[in-house]
């Protein structure tokens, strides 16, 4: 019969009982979040503050919790896809500024000039072969055509979000410009009667504005289409206005009036 003394028994007795160590949750939802970062922006930043508190906690559990490498894991992926989240955010609002400084405000611009009649600050958005081209009579022409069928210019797309909002509501008359050169991007424009398409023809190459701030891509010339698929140009030169009579310019010659080809006069001779 074995027999223990009292020593040997509070010896067995004082040793603490061994138990299996459970997993964090703070690591399994690093984990998750830091999955569904991918996904969501800002999941990924959840992740990694989860995983951060659950190695935290791992450490100071005497080894009661296990998970250091769930944790480890939801803070790489919930910080990468933290990191791609913030670039395509930043890429995309500069791309916004850019597309509203460089194409719609140039456009925004010629049309409330060209509204206000102001032919001068119209003149200065066009690129200079265009420039010496127009003529008042064309800025006129263009605004008549434009006010008798939809009104006065009120507005353009006020950013990237209402941009892609007024493209969708006019796909239709948008999708007609998808057979053009590249070098003419169609913008949604407001009027007093409804919407219309205004298409910018550009210049491949911007050229930085006065101030020295935003390129603005020069403008070649500008087009409006209705929704019936009527287009309205700014400058044609097949089908101009006539120019207003100079009342001061000296009458011409009956030759140059009938078109005739004058001869030079026959060389003296000697």
């Amino acid at each position: 019969m074995t027999t223990f003394s009292s020593g040997e028994y509070n010896q067995y007795s004082q040793q603490p009982m061994l138990t299996e160590p459970r997993t964090s949750i703070m690591a399994i939802l690093s984990l998750v979040l830091g999955l569904l970062g991918l996904c969501v922006p800002g999941f990924g930043l959840l992740g990694l503050l989860f995983g951060i508190v659950a190695l935290i906690l791992i450490g100071s559990s005497n080894g009661t919790l296990a998970g250091r490498g769930l944790s480890a894991a939801g803070i790489v992926l919930g910080l990468l896809f933290s990191v791609v989240w913030g670039a395509l955010i930043v890429g995309g609002l500069s791309f916004a500024s850019l597309f509203s400084q460089s194409i719609v405000a140039p456009t925004t611009k010629t049309l409330q000039a060209i509204e206000a009649r102001d032919w001068t600050t119209a003149r200065s958005s066009l690129q200079p072969s265009t420039a010496e081209k127009v003529t008042d009579a064309d800025f006129e022409a263009f605004r008549e055509a434009y006010r008798r069928e939809l009104g006065a210019f009120k507005s353009t797309p006020a950013g990237l979000w209402e941009f892609f909002l007024q493209t969708s509501e006019m796909g239709k008359t948008m999708s007609r410009f998808q057979k053009n050169p590249n070098n003419l991007i169609p913008i949604p424009v407001t009027f007093e009667k409804g919407k219309a398409v205004v298409a910018m023809q550009v210049d491949p190459q911007p050229q930085p504005t006065s101030g020295g701030g935003a390129l603005e891509l020069p403008i070649a010339n500008l087009q409006i289409m209705f929704e019936d698929g009527t287009v309205v140009t700014l400058y044609d030169p097949e089908n101009r206005p006539l120019p207003p009579a100079d009342p001061a310019a000296a009458p011409a010659s009956p030759a140059a009036e009938s078109g005739a080809k004058q001869e030079p006069a026959p060389a003296p001779k000697f």
